[in-house]
């Protein structure tokens, strides 16, 4: 998105499905693959983050969100 609106775009959501990926070819190749599964994976678990951020985002508001990513990893903070 930040190449349609490079003025505006700060950051955005990210799914990073080579994490999963990885994951499933490793289980497959060592013989714990059970087939289809659903996945809900996410900050904790690295399939989701963040794009970089825009160049207009201050490094403290870079710092309070990585905090927050940081509860997520370590903490288990549940947002709901």
């Amino acid at each position: 998105m930040s190449r349609a609106a490079p003025e505006y775009v700060l950051t955005s959501t990210s799914v990073f499905w080579e994490t999963y990926c990885l994951s499933a070819v490793e289980r497959m190749l060592n013989g714990t693959w059970e087939g289809y599964e659903s996945a809900y994976w996410g900050v904790k678990e690295g399939m989701i983050g963040l794009a970089p951020f825009n160049d207009k985002v201050p490094q403290d508001v870079k710092d309070l969100v990585q905090q927050s990513i940081d509860k997520f990893k370590n903490e288990g903070w549940d947002l709901w």
